[in-house]
């Protein structure tokens, strides 16, 4: 019996729909409490450590993805960017990324939303949300009224 992708035999394929998740950090500055890595955005408290700060998205097989931000109290003059990456092997077993798609922000403001979105992922397998908080910064994204979140489609 041949096996018959969904999507070619022109059903929904629901793995497509719309998907959303938070936002978890990948990466925080050398000098930042590293147990911050792998924690949702909206529950790892004011974020001060200058540096920059990043979650990384795996986009499976997404066409487009749109990341919801509102921070709920913002010091200082910084603003997040939403990278589409493609991976080619540099060194053997090495994996190099490219950002090839980039939306970049306006500067964050408390209790105020944006959008990034990034459209025709074709190729592109992961997105890094990023920021760098400037020395004498900080951001929070507190969970009652913060927005740290992404959406596949």
């Amino acid at each position: 019996m041949a096996y018959s992708h969904p999507r070619q035999q022109g059903a929904v394929d629901v793995r497509r729909s719309q998907t959303q998740f938070v936002l978890v950090l990948s990466a925080v500055p050398a000098t930042a409490d590293q147990s911050l890595i792998g924690k949702a955005l909206l529950d790892a408290g004011a974020l001060s450590v200058a540096g920059e700060y990043r979650c990384r998205i795996e986009t499976h097989d997404w066409n487009d993805i749109q990341v919801h931000l509102k921070p709920t109290a913002v010091t200082g003059t910084f603003a997040p960017t939403l990278d589409g990456l493609y991976w080619h092997e540099g060194t053997p077993g090495t994996p190099v990324a490219h950002p090839t798609l980039t939306d970049a922000g306006v500067n964050f403001v408390a209790n105020t939303y944006q959008l990034l979105t990034l459209a025709s992922l074709m190729g592109v397998t992961k997105c890094d949300v990023k920021f760098t908080i400037p020395g004498g910064g900080a951001i929070t994204f507190a969970s009652a009224t913060g927005v740290a979140e992404y959406h596949g489609l």
